[in-house]
């Protein structure tokens, strides 16, 4: 959408989950042509959840270098790389001038209402954005930017707070998920079936799947058509207000931490 205002046309590669979702730069050179002016990634990824690995970063940057585009990094996640530590791509040999960094405080800092993030790019490219960011928004409100400075200043305190939370909830998620029928149910992303395999399911067996709620976000953001799959968030915390011991959280509502 983004790409569309400024006139350009955005192309999808896509990832598969025989790959483990890590994109494959020859599969992306097929996609390539002459008005190819930039790659954009995002790890950790949003939404299989897969964070890039060494060897695939050190691939997109070869493939950038060697075809002279521009990496737009979603860096949004950055938290939230619980197997290894994430790696910013512009950190990688020749890419600190062609790749544009984008961050938020929404995820690292549970702040999504503040709407304030940062961008790291070269000199050009960050006096463009702040031209039109002076022109669309102006600036953050205030509040927004005090409270950035307080989650930065206390950014190691905060971390440790919230990093082990959702990785909590991704762990019992996928504990969960897996006493379900799934095509996959991997640590870090989760695959549910699609919903012509649900009824399926649903039709033999009523009575286990009354017990399950899946709400989905419409469009294509969340569920991917091609590779039938559907994703599950572990953003919020489960209410049970109105059972004693929920099915679904284990009873842990009763002790508050539900």
């Amino acid at each position: 959408m983004t790409a569309g205002l400024g006139g350009g046309v955005p192309v999808f590669v896509p990832c598969r989950e025989a790959d483990g979702w890590q994109p494959d730069m020859e599969r992306a050179a097929q996609y390539l042509t002459p008005r190819t002016k930039a790659l954009v990634i995002n790890t950790p990824n949003n939404p299989t959840g897969v964070c890039y690995s060494r060897p695939t970063l050190e691939a997109v940057a070869r493939f950038a270098r060697k075809n002279d585009l521009l990496v737009v990094a979603d860096d949004i996640y950055t938290s939230f790389c619980y197997s290894e530590p994430f790696l910013p791509v512009l950190t990688l040999p020749g890419m600190k001038e062609r790749t544009v960094a984008i961050n938020s405080f929404s995820k690292n800092f549970v702040m999504t209402g503040f709407r304030v993030g940062n961008i790291v790019a070269p000199e050009p490219i960050a006096r463009a954005v702040k031209s039109i960011n002076d022109s669309v928004v102006y600036s953050a409100p205030a509040p927004s930017q005090r409270a950035a400075l307080h989650a930065l200043r206390r950014r190691k305190e905060l971390a440790a707070q919230i990093v082990p939370e959702f990785s909590a909830r991704m762990a019992y998620g996928a504990q969960r998920i897996r006493e379900l029928p799934l095509r996959s149910s991997k640590q870090q992303h989760l695959v549910l079936k699609t919903d012509t395999e649900y009824r399926r399911w649903y039709n033999k067996g009523k009575k286990r799947a009354e017990q399950v709620l899946f709400l989905k976000i419409g469009g294509s953001c969340c569920e991917d058509s091609e590779t039938n799959t559907i994703t599950a968030a572990m953003s919020m915390p489960c209410r049970c207000r109105r059972m004693e011991k929920s099915e679904l959280c284990g009873g842990r509502y009763s002790e508050g931490r539900c």
